[in-house]
């Protein structure tokens, strides 16, 4: 009983905290933040578009009161904050295109590596087999030689002897 009264003080010990930081279960079974936790029901910033935002708000502000000789050259320091962002954009694009063009490339020579192998070993094979038959009918279309040597010995005048001999050559 008592192991059931702790589960029970630490499941809802667990829910009043989840609760109090603001989090509610949707219906996904995520996590997510209640409506209640925004201020004034404002929507929440996200480290993306917190960065972005600081990008945007990298401007001088021209007042009216400032000359046409302070206002030219905020206008000019606007442009040029906007050229080195939009350059730091088309470097980033870039970089993108060419890591996958890079993979792409690398992807492509790797199967065009692999193709080669697999056909060398098809080759190989092939060859293997062409010798080994070549091996297997050389040693079958020679022919086995037999020499046949006949000697007659007399030493005797009523009895002769002859003897036969036959040898066998193998390559």
């Amino acid at each position: 009983m008592n192991f059931i009264n702790t589960q029970i003080h630490f499941i809802l010990f667990f829910l009043t905290f989840i609760l109090s930081k603001g989090y509610v279960l949707n219906s996904d079974k995520e996590l997510s933040l209640s409506k209640r936790s925004y201020k004034n029901n404002e929507v929440p910033k996200f480290v993306a578009d917190i960065i972005s935002e600081n990008r945007e708000k990298r401007q001088v502000q021209i007042f009216k009161k400032d000359s046409q000789q302070v206002k030219n050259l905020k206008k000019r320091i606007n442009q040029l904050l906007k050229e080195r962002e939009e350059n730091f954009l088309k470097r980033k694009k870039q970089r993108e295109r060419e890591l996958k063009n890079r993979r792409e490339r690398e992807l492509k020579l790797r199967k065009q590596r692999q193709e080669r192998r697999q056909k060398e070993l098809r080759n190989r094979r092939i060859n293997e087999e062409k010798r080994r038959q070549e091996r297997e009918r050389r040693r079958r279309s020679t022919t086995q030689t037999t020499r046949t040597v006949t000697t007659t010995v007399t030493t005797t005048p009523t009895v002769a002897t002859t003897t036969t001999a036959s040898t066998t050559v193998v390559p």
